[in-house]
């Protein structure tokens, strides 16, 4: 696989909220040409994807994000950036975590501002703190609660 896949073979059309993990030694080493041999995580995000982790350096095994506290933590509706750092058994190793600290896919775990209003197709998956007044939901609109115990 060339070094460039991310942007020359994979041909994903990425969702709102699409995120990178991959278990490649430098695939955070440069938002440039540099690539020490790898995919990076600045081809993910140029290509359309939100946000992800990579490796500035060699991590070692124990020391690559580990997808399987990530990517359930991300379901659950934990921000991309927490739920990122959820899978980094180092902290302050040769970890780097990409993107808006404020995306989720799920609403849980999070205190809405002031007065929300819901649209479109909505996952709730925990507790949501209402901060203001109220919670409008519009017609059409489908909240889809899931259990996490």
């Amino acid at each position: 696989m060339p070094p460039t896949y991310i942007r020359d073979v994979l041909t994903f059309n990425y969702v709102n909220g699409a995120n990178f993990l991959s278990w490649e030694s430098f695939n955070g080493f440069s938002f440039g040409e540099s690539r020490g041999g790898q995919g990076l995580i600045s081809d993910f995000i140029f290509k359309g994807g939100t946000g992800g982790s990579g490796h500035v350096y060699e991590p070692w095994t124990d020391g690559a994000t580990q997808d399987y506290y990530t990517m359930p933590a991300y379901a659950m509706g934990y921000s991309i950036v927490d739920a990122q750092y959820q899978g980094i058994y180092y902290n302050a190793w040769r970890n780097i975590v990409v993107g808006d600290p404020l995306t989720a896919i799920a609403w849980g775990k999070q205190t809405l501002p002031d007065s929300i209003v819901f649209e479109d197709v909505n996952l709730i998956t925990g507790e949501l703190d209402i901060a203001g007044n109220a919670a409008f939901i519009t017609d059409g609109t489908t909240l889809r609660f899931k259990h996490n115990g």
